[in-house]
């Protein structure tokens, strides 16, 4: 259900026979039972199925890119991560950034499941970390680099 989050819908909003519905679709049936419940859902604001069935192939190929991305060389420098606490994985602390870093990755804790970062109130959280980061950022530059 990342998808439907992902699209601002909440799981709690789908029923329990619709959710059975799904979990026991086959492979070949899962998105079009996706897409009937998706449908029905009051946040999905009248969502036709070729809209849903277009922003799921989005989802689907981010997510495909996202796995098979390398990275040509590691970063020369630090990371700031903002990593939300209610989390579906059970990965390093830094997600596994340090990997493509030559130095450490700062993690930041912003409360909330990441598919809600970007909401209320959790966006407030994330935006006072952003400024501080910022503000670090700026102290820290070089003196030369200020007089341009």
């Amino acid at each position: 259900m990342a998808f439907g989050q992902l699209a601002g819908l909440s799981i709690q909003d789908v029923p329990a026979e619709a959710m059975e519905r799904i979990s026991d679709a086959s492979d070949e049936a899962l998105l079009p039972r996706m897409i009937e419940v998706l449908r029905g859902l009051p946040a999905a604001g009248g969502l036709d199925a070729s809209h849903i069935e277009r922003l799921f192939s989005a989802h689907e190929r981010l997510g495909e890119a996202y796995r098979n991305d390398v990275p040509a060389k590691r970063y020369e420098g630090t990371a700031e991560m903002f990593r939300a606490v209610q989390r579906q994985s059970a990965r390093a602390e830094d997600e596994g950034w340090s990997a493509w870093l030559t130095e450490s990755v700062r993690v930041s804790p912003v409360p909330g499941p990441h598919t809600r970062l970007l909401k209320e109130p959790h966006v407030r959280v994330l935006a006072e970390l952003l400024r501080e980061q910022l503000r670090r950022l700026e102290s820290a530059e070089p003196e030369a680099t200020k007089q341009d």
